[in-house]
């Protein structure tokens, strides 16, 4: 059986080689120099794993209608924030002397309309530094994945609000500039994000999205790179106390390879300004790196493990209505309160739902009753159920007979 999300990638990118040999055949034929250029691909020449503006472009036009995703505040039906000044707004060429059009800018977001009411706000970032190319398929491969049919994803979409920017400086990415663009070609892109005098146009736009689709207020931040283009490996950059925060540490688990990297930054990233009151407030900010040695679906099952590690991290165990570690009588009195085998409210899992079927019956009781931990269930102790909570759950039973014979009698929540 061919895999599906394998398929789906290199039809987007069938022709990154053929244009990739253009690009060198026209480089040498016309004797370009590009390696002592400040604002082109580090080395000179295209990056390790070519990935032109195109392939963004296709995914989103791709996303336009998929029922987890929308529009941001900021971003029209087509899930754009807005779009850069090139050289028509600008007045500027690239470092070839050419003509710089006008790019897009997108921002969407990711979640589950049905999900809990308060959801784990986390903000997507790629593209910053236009060469470091392995970010932006680790960071394609977490959308897709994110968008998907896997039921961890759907559980991670019912308690977890996404803000994307997949591509924050295209005009880099198009005219092949590494850390920089053409509109400030001998400036670092990612040391101006808490610059308040719109002196990089794509950043103001940005920052100005976040900061109106999110009210400035998140719990995570992720800016998508690259070790370089000669790097290997893969690296997770953050401030020292939260090396080993939780999700830091599954995703250790998921990947026992990435080394995680301690650095205090400067206030000019992306990932320092988000943590910052006057950037997002948030609490957990990481950078992955991702090196040039790996093949393009290592990179994509990259970007499925960071969702994956969000999953652990976030979503409570079945049967954990309140989300407070424990699985207890609490959860269970939940359960019973909203008891609708034939799902005729709009249950969730906060409700009793534990199995995202839209109904809360029999099935919900066995994950409250699989994974009882009334110590709580993070790697403390196991327990069976008490004496008070075996009283609840035979009572609980009792109520299942009655309410099938007569009816579900659990209010619809407001």
């Amino acid at each position: 059986m061919r895999d599906l999300k394998v398929v789906r990638w290199r039809r987007r990118h069938h022709d990154l080689l053929a244009a990739t040999l253009l690009t060198v055949f026209v480089s040498v034929s016309l004797g370009l120099t590009v390696s002592g250029s400040a604002e082109a691909w580090y080395g000179g020449g295209t990056p390790p794993h070519p990935y032109p503006l195109s392939i963004t472009d296709d995914q989103v036009a791709s996303l336009v209608g998929n029922p987890w995703v929308s529009p941001t505040v900021s971003a029209n039906a087509d899930l754009i924030v807005g779009q850069t000044l090139g050289t028509a707004g600008g007045g500027y060429l690239d470092w070839r002397a050419q003509v710089v059009p006008v790019q897009n800018l997108y921002g969407f977001g990711v979640t589950d309309p049905a999900g809990i009411a308060s959801k784990t706000s986390i903000v997507l970032l790629g593209g910053n530094h236009p060469n470091e190319t392995t970010g932006s398929i680790a960071l394609e491969g977490m959308i897709d994945f994110l968008v998907g049919d896997d039921p961890r994803m759907a559980a991670l979409r019912h308690h977890a609000e996404f803000y994307v920017y997949p591509q924050s400086n295209p005009e880099g990415r198009v005219h092949e500039y590494a850390r920089a663009n053409p509109e400030n070609p001998s400036k670092d892109h990612n040391r101006y994000w808490n610059d308040t005098t719109g002196l990089m146009t794509d950043v103001t736009i940005i920052k100005t999205s976040m900061w109106t689709d999110t009210g400035g207020d998140v719990d995570y931040f992720f800016d998508f790179h690259s070790i370089g283009t000669t790097g290997s490996g893969a690296q997770l950059w953050t401030k020292s106390h939260l090396i080993h925060s939780d999700f830091a540490d599954y995703l250790k688990d998921r990947e026992s390879g990435i080394v995680r990297v301690a650095t205090s930054g400067v206030s000019g990233m992306a990932r320092i300004w988000a943590m910052s009151s006057d950037g997002l407030n948030a609490e957990f900010s990481f950078t992955p790196e991702f090196g040039v040695n790996k093949t393009s679906e290592r990179y994509i099952t990259y970007g499925e493990n960071y969702a994956l590690a969000l999953y652990d991290t976030i979503v409570p165990e079945p049967g954990d209505a309140n989300a407070d570690y424990m699985i207890d009588g609490v959860d269970l009195g939940i359960w019973q309160t909203n008891y609708d085998p034939l799902g005729l409210n709009a249950n969730a899992f906060d409700m009793g739902d534990w199995n995202y079927d839209g109904l809360i019956n029999g099935g919900d009781l066995a994950l409250w009753q699989q994974n009882y931990a009334p110590l709580g269930y993070l790697g403390l102790l196991e327990t069976t159920p008490e004496p008070g909570t075996l009283l609840l759950l035979g009572t609980g039973l009792l109520c299942i007979t009655r309410m099938t014979a007569d009816g579900p009698t659990a209010p619809r929540r407001q």
